[in-house]
C-alpha cells in the first residue's frame, strides 16, 4: 500500500506582497517552520521508501532516518519555542505548541549532555 501524498502545493502572492513579507519577522518564522517540517517529512520517506529492504542498505537508511529525524526534532524544539514570541495568543500555538514545550522540550535539555572546553 504507498501511503505517499502526491497532492502539490502551490502559494502564490503578488511581488509587493512577496515584497512585504519577506522582511515580516512572523512570516520568516513560519518559513522556519515549514523547512523543519519538510526535513522531518523527509526523514519519514525514507523510512517507508526502506521499510521492505533487508539488505545492509535499508537497515543503514532506516538508522540514519531515525538519527537524523532526532535531531530535527531536537532542533523542531527550539524553532517551536521561537514561534511563541509571535504566536503564543493564538488558540492554535495554546493548543499545540505550547502543550509540546511545557512538557518536552525542558525534559530535553536536562538529557542532552554536556561539552566542555579544556
Amino acid at each position: 500500500m504507498d501511503n505517499s501524498d502526491t497532492s502539490v502545493w502551490e502559494i502564490v502572492c503578488s511581488k509587493d506582497k512577496f515584497d512585504d513579507l519577506r522582511s515580516d519577522d512572523r512570516f520568516l518564522a513560519l518559513l522556519t517552520l515549514a523547512r523543519f517540517v519538510n526535513a522531518l517529512r523527509f526523514c519519514q520517506q525514507a523510512v517507508i521508501d526502506a521499510q521492505n529492504k533487508d539488505a545492509p542498505s535499508g537497515s543503514r537508511q532506516r538508522i540514519n532516518s531515525f538519527l537524523f529525524a532526532s535531531s530535527v526534532l531536537y532542533e523542531g524544539f527550539r524553532v517551536a519555542e521561537s514561534l511563541k514570541k509571535y504566536y503564543r495568543d493564538l488558540n492554535s500555538f495554546k493548543n499545540g505548541f505550547a502543550i509540546l514545550l511545557k512538557d518536552g522540550y525542558k525534559s530535553l535539555e536536562r538529557n542532552v549532555p554536556q561539552t566542555y572546553e579544556e
